[in-house]
C-alpha cells in the first residue's frame, strides 16, 4: 500500500477499498456507527453491511414498546431467534418458552402445523422463500446457515418446499393469515406487522394484529 493510497483514504477519496479493510480501519479509529457509514459512503459509495447486535444489545426502550403492546410482539435477528417478546405473545404462542427460534418451530415442531393455519400453503412456503432470500444477503452468517442446515436434515417438507418454491419473500409485512389459538375452536386473522429498528436493520418487531 502506496503513500498515495493511504492519502487518498484519509481525504475519503473513491478507491479500491474492501469493505473488511474499512471496517478495520473504522475500528482502529474507533469510529461508532454513523461515521463508520460515513468511511464507506466516502470511500466506496456503498453503505456498509449492518453490524449485527448481540440480544443484550436491545434497548429498554424497545423492551417497552414490546411490553406495552396489547397484541403479541416479538423481536428476531437476522437467523430468526427471537430476543424478546411481550406477555400477548407468550399466551398465543406457548411454545416460544422453550424454542426461540421461529423458524425451528416452523418446521421441526409437529404443533406449528396445527396453530399455523393452512401451513402447507399460508406460512411453510413463504417462510422457505424468506430463508432462501436471507441466506443470499447474507451467505456468510454462520447462524443462519447453520439453522438451514438443520431444518433440510430434519423436514423432509422442507426440502420439498426449498427445491421447488420460486415464490421470492423478503419479509411478511403485510400479509394475513390464519391462526388456530391455544383453547380456542375458531381460526382467527392476523396482520403481520414487521418493522426494523434503524438502529440495527437485521431485527425485526414483528407484532401480529387481529383482523376481522
Amino acid at each position: 500500500m502506496s503513500t498515495v493510497w493511504y492519502g487518498k483514504l484519509e481525504r475519503g477519496e473513491p478507491g479500491n477499498y474492501s469493505a473488511d479493510l474499512l471496517d478495520r480501519t473504522a475500528i482502529t479509529l474507533r469510529l461508532n456507527e454513523d461515521e463508520r457509514a460515513m468511511l464507506h459512503l466516502c470511500c466506496t459509495g456503498r453503505e456498509p453491511a449492518q453490524q449485527t447486535r448481540p440480544a443484550g444489545a436491545l434497548s429498554a426502550g424497545l423492551r417497552a414498546v414490546i411490553d406495552r403492546q396489547t397484541w403479541p410482539a416479538y423481536v428476531s435477528d437476522c437467523a430468526w431467534d427471537i430476543l424478546a417478546w411481550n406477555a400477548p405473545a407468550q399466551e398465543w404462542f406457548p411454545w416460544i418458552v422453550y424454542e426461540q427460534n421461529l423458524m425451528r418451530w416452523v418446521f421441526t415442531y409437529p404443533e406449528a402445523r396445527h396453530q399455523l393455519h393452512r401451513w402447507d400453503t399460508d406460512w411453510a412456503p413463504l417462510m422457505i422463500a424468506q430463508m432462501q432470500f436471507a441466506h443470499a444477503r447474507l451467505p456468510d452468517n454462520f447462524r443462519l446457515a447453520a439453522l438451514i442446515r438443520e431444518i433440510l436434515a430434519c423436514s423432509a417438507e422442507a426440502r420439498e418446499m426449498w427445491s421447488a418454491t420460486s415464490a421470492v419473500a423478503v419479509h411478511p409485512d403485510g400479509d394475513v393469515r390464519g391462526l388456530c389459538l391455544p383453547d380456542r375452536d375458531e381460526v382467527i386473522r392476523a396482520e403481520i406487522v414487521a418493522l426494523s429498528p434503524l438502529r440495527s436493520s437485521d431485527c425485526r418487531l414483528v407484532m401480529l394484529v387481529p383482523v376481522t
